[in-house]
């Protein structure tokens, strides 16, 4: 069973864009500002739902991220320069990398920030935090993110692995040998206390 919040009513521009298998909306997205908002009817962990334990879970989310960021074709690549405005004596440009690392651009109409090794969002920041700042995105090569199955791995091994892999034994559960010591120990100390009667 789904525990959810039902969405009473939708904005006019509002699309949905899951529903639940009555057909209630399950996600409805939004313009607001100059981005996309979503507002799911159910929570994204286990806490409502089985949702995160389904096939169907991280298509899902990695679908509404990609809508919601407005992805583009425009993607940086792992060390890849980037054409960033430079600092002036008035402004101090400041790149914060996605570890935290802040790196100071040095003064120019525009500077070549080629230190995008790390994956993920990079900050830009104008006269520090209290300034304007805006952001881009370093996005992981895709061939790394082939989310595509490829079946079990194929066996390149002769029978000599095989026979091998068999000559090194099987791993027998350790408990058993531990009951047997245990009982051995009993049977020694009733023994020596029988000893020591005499």
């Amino acid at each position: 069973m789904i525990a959810r919040t039902p969405i009473a009513e939708t904005a006019l521009d509002a699309v949905v864009t899951a529903r639940f298998s009555d057909g209630s909306p399950a996600m409805v997205e939004h313009r607001y500002r100059s981005g996309r908002v979503a507002m799911l009817a159910t929570s994204i962990d286990d806490a409502w739902t089985d949702l995160p334990y389904q096939p169907v879970f991280v298509p899902f989310v990695l679908d509404a991220l990609e809508r919601l960021a407005g992805r583009t074709e425009h993607t940086v690549q792992p060390y890849a320069s980037v054409s960033l405005p430079g600092s002036t004596p008035s402004q101090r440009i400041q790149v914060v990398t996605p570890t935290g690392r802040t790196v100071d651009l040095a003064e120019a109409d525009r500077v070549a920030f080629r230190d995008t090794g790390e994956i993920g969002a990079y900050r830009v920041l104008i006269n520090g935090v209290k300034g304007a700042r805006f952001a881009f995105v370093v996005d992981a090569p895709s061939a790394e993110s082939e989310l595509v199955s490829q079946g079990p791995p194929e066996q390149t091994e002769g029978p000599e692995a095989a026979v091998a892999d068999a000559l090194q034994g099987v791993e027998q559960p350790l408990a058993p040998w531990l009951l047997l010591l245990a009982v051995a120990l009993l049977f020694t100390e009733l023994w020596l206390r029988q000893v020591r009667r005499r």
